[in-house]
């Protein structure tokens, strides 16, 4: 009989304080409501981004996509300073987990296999 109070009042109060996980589409509809500009940055993205696909017929999900990445070390004193190589091998890193080539591949749970990102 606790056990079942307990679990009740454990799901009770996770569904009193849930919040919305997201609000980026709250957020952009209020703001292409408020500034026209925004609205008109937006529409011109998206019509920029359809061109896109348009002009690249062969573009595949194994294609991959070079993106410049810029790293800020900051740091007092040399000692604390980190090396390029350390900086190359975590984006190495992140481009073997983006690309579902790292070792724990087996361990993506199932609702998240098929939303890889190859990069």
């Amino acid at each position: 009989m606790i056990k079942k109070i307990a679990t009740l009042i454990l799901i009770a109060s996770t569904s009193i304080n849930a919040q919305e996980r997201c609000g980026t589409e709250a957020i952009t509809k209020h703001r292409m409501e408020i500034y026209p500009e925004y609205r008109i940055a937006r529409e011109k993205v998206n019509v920029q981004t359809e061109q896109w696909i348009a002009n690249h017929p062969y573009y595949s999900e194994k294609t991959i996509i070079t993106i410049p990445v810029v790293v800020h070390v900051v740091w007092n004193t040399s000692a604390q300073n980190i090396s390029d190589a350390q900086i190359q091998s975590q984006i190495d890193v992140l481009n073997k987990d983006y690309r579902r080539t790292n070792i724990d591949v087996i361990n993506t749970p199932n609702s998240l296999a098929s939303h890889s990102c190859r990069l």
